[in-house]
Order: structure tokens, then C-alpha cells, then sequence
């Protein structure tokens, strides 16, 4: 079984390359000017100042911000067999099926809720009675305390 590399694959392994060999000169370069000096070298930080250097134009920083993005994109795009197979009508079905499939989970979800909050009051209540139960004389205080502070407040 043979695997081809893709386009993308190959830019960044020939801008990697094109790195590895611009900063080995660079290197170079800082070595000789540099030398004898008691500063290390650097080949990507200066310590000398240079001045401002100039913003790069739109066409430039758009050209130069992502080239292997485009590189991918422009591989995707020559497929043509993947974006061919599926039509218009055919994605929109299924995008309404998806629709109708999340719409039915929700319901799901929602009566599930309801009846969940339903027995979790039940519980509540049932509760409440077996403590009345156990305790009258408590409950009949409690109650007489709650009506004296809502008779307070109004």
C-alpha cells in the first residue's frame, strides 16, 4: 500500500527546511561579526536597536499569515469527489432530518424533567407528613410561628 503525501505535507516540510537553513546562516553570520566578543550569539534577537520597522502592507500580511493554510485549503478544494457526492437538496434533508431528531430529544428531555420534578415533589410531601406525624406539637408550633411572622410583615 503506497501513501502519497499531500500538498500541504510537502510546503511544510520544504518551509521547514528553508528555516532550518535560514537561521544556520544567520548564525553564520552573527558568529563572524560578533566574534571576539563576550556576548553569546544570537541569530534571532539583537541587542542593537534598529529602528521602527515598517507595517507590512494588507496584501503582504494577508499573503504571508497562513501560506500553508492555503496551501491545505487549496488541496481540499481540488478533491472535487467530496463536495460533488452530496447535493444541495440532499444536505438540506439532512439537515432537516438532524432538526427533527433534535427537536424529539427535547421533548424527550422535557417530559423527563417534569416527571422527575414531579416525584421529587411527591417525595417532598410525603416527607413533610411522616414529620408532622413524628412530631405534632413541633409542627403545630412551627406553623403558629410562620402565621405570627406573615401576619407581622403585612
Amino acid at each position: 500500500m503506497k501513501t502519497t503525501k499531500s500538498r500541504a505535507v510537502i510546503a511544510l516540510k520544504q518551509e521547514r527546511a528553508g528555516q532550518q537553513a535560514q537561521n544556520s546562516d544567520a548564525l553564520e553570520a552573527g558568529l563572524e561579526a560578533t566574534f571576539p566578543a563576550s556576548d553569546p550569539v544570537s541569530s534571532t534577537v539583537t541587542s542593537i536597536p534598529t529602528g521602527a520597522a515598517l507595517p507590512p502592507s494588507p496584501d503582504q500580511e494577508a499573503a504571508t499569515e497562513a501560506p500553508l493554510v492555503d496551501i491545505a485549503l487549496a488541496s481540499v478544494r481540488e478533491r472535487t469527489d467530496i463536495a460533488a457526492s452530496v447535493t444541495p437538496d440532499e444536505e438540506l434533508a439532512a439537515l432537516r432530518a438532524e432538526v427533527n431528531r433534535l427537536s424529539e430529544s427535547v421533548a424527550e428531555i422535557g417530559s423527563a424533567s417534569v416527571r422527575i420534578l414531579r416525584a421529587r415533589s411527591e417525595d417532598m410531601l410525603e416527607d413533610a407528613r411522616d414529620r408532622i406525624k413524628a412530631q405534632p406539637v413541633r409542627a403545630v408550633a412551627l406553623a403558629m410561628l410562620a402565621g405570627f411572622l406573615f401576619g407581622a410583615v403585612r
